[in-house]
């Protein structure tokens, strides 16, 4: 592909920026030109000598009026080799496949598909590979999966991918997919406060939630968030941080709930009583809202892995009220609880704080009734 430029003999004291170049099938595959020098379009003379240099990022571009301009001695002709091996697309975190040192990824094959498979590169670096960096593994050809290993718990991690149309005709690497590994699992006593988290200084106050625990959106509200009791919920009774369903503020104001907060894994022994403890609340005002949660537990943080349902709470208003469930998992193993927020729209905030989960030695009575009244 060959572009050719007139020459451009403005005196205007207006710059103006163009781009030049190829663009793939996403921003990331390209291939532009960038000299934003006040300077005439170099060429052989007058000076400056040399060449238009390529760019290194999609938005540079070239200036060509003002003091820069187009002579008949400029290099004005540009050749361009469009790519003949495409990178693939669809790149994917299999859903359920990430642990603390692995996870599973996926893509779709490029077209035309490459007679020697792909490459994958994985990275706990937010700088991008380029055509130089060592890829971390490969496939055959044919194969659009990969199972990554050896990887760090609980670090957010980058991933790409690339074609291999053959030892020496290579893609680009595609747009990167980032996940974050599961923490190694714990032991009982569990305690979280949620006061980790730096809460903003300004408006809606919103901070992350604490480190080694995971949440999952699967409905089109809120996700949870953390913020001070104080400065949504004073004398609530809970301390400090607590755990929030912000259902007035953006982006999902107007939609019902379904967000999942999930605690890190942990270790908890077949046939062991243990018991969950934690505070909860809501809004109280007006008189119709209606704040709803269900808490459950099993074997992966995900709505999916949530099987053994422990508590539900369909009519939330005001708080702080405690809560304790005794519970005895069948079986060795790391587990998960999940707090699932599912109100409806505009029911303003649901609240959890101080969520602990150790071994009953002293259960609670249950299934508590009355009997020969006189």
């Amino acid at each position: 592909i060959e572009m050719h430029y007139n020459t451009n003999a403005t005196t205007s004291t207006f710059n103006a920026l163009a781009q030049i170049g190829l663009r793939g099938a996403n921003n990331t595959d390209f291939k532009n030109l960038n000299y934003s020098a006040v300077a005439h379009w170099p060429g052989v003379a007058p000076s400056p000598v040399g060449t238009m240099p390529l760019g290194t990022l999609n938005t540079q571009q070239v200036l060509f009026r003002n003091t820069a301009q187009i002579q008949a001695t400029s290099n004005r002709l540009f050749r361009w080799t469009p790519v003949t091996c495409f990178a693939p697309t669809g790149l994917a975190v299999t859903v359920d496949s990430v642990t603390n040192n692995t996870a599973t990824i996926t893509w779709n094959a490029a077209v035309p598909a490459p007679s020697n498979g792909y490459d994958y590169y994985v990275t706990t670096s937010p700088v991008a590979p380029n055509a130089g960096t060592t890829p971390t593994g490969s496939t055959l050809a044919g194969v659009l999966t990969a199972n990554l290993t050896g990887l760090t718990q609980g670090q957010l991690q980058y991933v790409y991918v690339r074609s291999k149309c053959s030892g020496v005709d290579i893609s680009t690497w595609t747009p990167v997919v980032n996940f974050t590994t599961l923490c190694d699992p714990t032991n009982v006593i569990y305690q979280q406060y949620f006061d980790g988290p730096v809460i903003p200084a300004s408006a809606p106050y919103h901070g992350v939630i604490p480190a080694c625990t995971t949440q999952q959106n699967v409905g089109t509200g809120n996700p949870w968030v953390t913020t001070n009791q104080d400065l949504y919920y004073t004398d609530a009774g809970m301390d400090s941080n607590i755990l929030m369903y912000n259902g007035q503020a953006l982006p999902g104001a107007g939609n019902p709930a379904n967000v999942w907060w999930f605690t890190q894994g942990i270790n908890l022994v077949g046939g062991t009583t243990y018991s969950i403890n934690y505070l909860y609340g809501g809004t109280s005002m007006p008189s119709t809202v209606q704040n709803k949660m269900k808490v459950a537990y099993g074997t992966y943080p995900s709505a999916a892995g949530m099987t053994i349902n422990l508590d539900n709470h369909p009519d939330i208003k005001g708080s702080s009220f405690n809560n304790i469930v005794n519970f005895t998992p069948a079986s060795s193993g790391v587990y998960y609880f999940g707090f699932n927020a599912y109100s409806n729209a505009n029911n303003g905030q649901l609240y959890v704080d101080d969520v602990q989960i150790y071994e009953s030695v002293c259960l609670q009575p249950i299934n508590v009734s009355v009997s020969g009244i006189t």
